[in-house]
């Protein structure tokens, strides 16, 4: 995989918390702190896009007319559970 270099800036503050995170042990250096930073990222954008197509597909099934105790025994047949 080609590895591309960037360039950043970081506050006092910010580049202090980097190199504290470094210097104890939590990353081997700073190409692997910000690597790790960049995956979580990605991780979590791909589950906010989740979440926001699940938000959608429920407001488009509409509302139903199910009262909460079937809704739930619904949910619990659906997972193999029988209550």
């Amino acid at each position: 995989m080609p590895i591309n270099r960037r360039t950043i800036r970081l506050a006092d503050g910010l580049n202090d918390w980097v190199e504290k995170r470094i210097s104890s042990g939590f990353y081997a250096d700073r190409d692997a702190y910000f690597a790790e930073l960049v995956e979580r990222d990605k991780r979590r954008g791909r589950a906010e896009q989740t979440l926001a197509s699940m938000v959608d597909e429920a407001r488009r099934s509409g509302v139903g007319d199910g009262t909460i105790a079937t809704i739930m025994a619904g949910v619990a047949e659906r997972l193999g559970r029988h209550e």
